[in-house]
């Protein structure tokens, strides 16, 4: 931006003249009181324009060269970083003829913290209403601060601080993201420990030990059916497994993550491991039902824990279709649950 001093002789500028002394004045005085335009440009620090100042902006006037003439002075207010940030729905999509910017502008979900709610969410949503003529996401997630045990923001000073690294290399990446989800409200704190991530280490080994007891049947000569079972026990688990996906359905289209992880927690690790494949191993007459059941109820338990425990959940599927016990070859790409 550059104004006109013939034209906003209000304007307050503070530069430093030719001996170098700090001088601060309205420039139509400045330039009466013997100051050049060149000095006062080659030793401008600030310049203070009234509301209502003329100016004009060098991009919008490519054919000028800049400035114009010599009275012409530059605004010397420097965009911040949270002004470049509040560009980045547009910038990355190459706003305004951007293939990118025309398929996918507006997205869907943008996700932070509320720390930067008014530095950078507004700032986006202000610029995409002023360039693009509509806001960029219509959904804004505030994930939570991740503070250690006692609830207090990590610092090294403190030397409180948890590596996501280490923990990753001791407890597995799966263990880590479900511990930073399961028991969180959305914005708020999220206190993380080692015991809790090792909690769900152990969760992923007992998907292990589910996948194997159902390879273990295969072996022993159970097989699927496609005839639908008769015993109330394994009814009783599939109807149960449905309003299990339709609960974690429910709760990730509403973005209610930490409900959905601990449901599908509980029905796996209760009433799936600890009471129906524990009771199941006495109905030795039924293994083709037993094995179907398995097979149905732990599929579908997988695909909803898969966005959470992506890595040991695509493992276990594998082994899983090479066993011709599942049809889709990648979990990642297979259809969710019917609700």
């Amino acid at each position: 931006m550059w104004y006109s001093a013939q034209e906003n002789p209000e304007i307050e500028v503070t530069f430093l003249d030719k001996k170098s002394v700090r001088v601060t004045g309205k420039i139509g005085k400045v330039i009466s009181g013997g100051y050049t335009y060149d000095e006062v440009r080659s030793g401008l620090q600030q310049l203070r324009a009234p509301i209502g100042s003329s100016f004009v902006v060098s991009v919008d006037n490519p054919q000028i060269d800049f400035p114009p003439n010599d009275t012409f002075l530059p605004e010397t207010d420097t965009f911040d970083t949270w002004f470049s940030s509040g560009q980045w729905p547009l910038t990355t999509l190459h706003y305004p003829d951007g293939k990118d910017f025309k398929q996918f502008y507006p997205t869907s979900v943008l996700d932070t913290m509320w720390d930067i709610l008014f530095f950078w969410v507004a700032r986006m949503i202000m610029f995409g209403l002023y360039l693009a003529k509509d806001v960029p996401f219509r959904t804004v997630y505030l994930h939570s601060m991740v503070t250690d045990e006692k609830g207090q923001k990590m610092s090294k000073s403190k030397g409180n601080v948890i590596s996501p690294v280490d923990i990753v290399s001791e407890f597995g990446a799966d263990a880590l993201r479900t511990a930073l989800v399961a028991g969180c409200a959305p914005g708020n704190p999220i206190s993380l420990s080692k015991d809790k991530v090792k909690g769900y280490r152990n969760f992923g080994n007992k998907l292990w030990n589910i996948g194997r007891y159902i390879l273990l049947l295969q072996e022993d000569g159970a097989t699927l059916t496609q005839n639908s079972p008769t015993n109330p026990e394994h009814l009783k688990i599939l109807t149960t497994k449905q309003q299990v996906v339709t609960k974690v359905t429910s709760y990730l289209e509403k973005y209610r993550f930490s409900e959905a992880i601990l449901d599908a927690y509980d029905f796996i690790w209760n009433t799936l491991a600890n009471d129906y494949l524990e009771r199941s191993k006495q109905w030795t007459q039924e293994k083709n039902d037993v094995l179907t059941t398995l097979v149905a109820v732990f599929a579908d338990s997988l695909k909803l824990l898969h966005p959470f425990m992506p890595f040991v959940t695509e493992a276990i599927w594998q082994e899983l279709h090479k066993a011709a016990l599942v049809d889709e070859p990648l979990l990642a790409t297979a259809s969710w649950p019917k609700v």
